[in-house]
């Protein structure tokens, strides 16, 4: 629905690049905290560690601009180098053994991820939450952007619908 929307515009202000991979093995994080994501900062970007299942966890590193130029190199390196720098999460890993084969194994590139889309209605059409935008994980956004654009998108459609005032005035406002 996005895609027929507005244009996807990647943000000009949050240019940051993140690659990553899928360990089998990692540790978690004790007691009541198991299920929980592990973020480690570092002085170009910061790193994330996700438990995914029992003995699968997405690993990876978030550079910031410019940093991500370092990208277009080795990113096997550039990787190494980054987590080398995160201590708890070097801990939690040292037992643990990169995915290398299946559909985990590769290591991956995202790029030009926190956007936002030129328009976020057209006629019979809203775009709220991660289809309108979306920002950076680390800044824990999203369910606020999807909760509050869901509450304003709700508050156009009543209005509209009441014949209180027309369409194109209720999705401007609700933009």
């Amino acid at each position: 629905l996005a895609q027929h929307v507005g244009q996807h515009q990647a943000s000009a202000f949050f240019r940051n690049a993140s690659v990553f991979s899928y360990f089998n093995g990692g540790q978690r994080l004790p007691g009541t905290l198991v299920g929980n994501v592990l973020l480690e900062s570092f002085p170009t970007g910061w790193a994330w560690y996700i438990p995914l299942t029992d003995s699968l966890t997405s690993v990876g590193v978030v550079l910031h601009h410019p940093a991500t130029a370092r990208l277009r190199g080795d990113r096997e390196r550039v990787f190494a180098e980054c987590l080398a720098q995160c201590r708890y999460i070097n801990e939690y890993l040292r037992d643990a053994h990169r995915v290398s084969d299946g559909q985990y194994a590769p290591l991956r590139l995202r790029t030009e991820f926190s956007y936002a889309h030129s328009r976020f209605w057209k006629p019979g059409a809203l775009l709220v939450g991660d289809a309108a935008c979306f920002v950076d994980v680390i800044l824990s956004s999203g369910v606020h952007l999807a909760t509050f654009g869901a509450l304003q998108a709700a508050r156009a459609i009543n209005t509209e619908l009441a014949g209180s005032l027309p369409q194109r005035l209720c999705m401007n406002e609700f933009e």
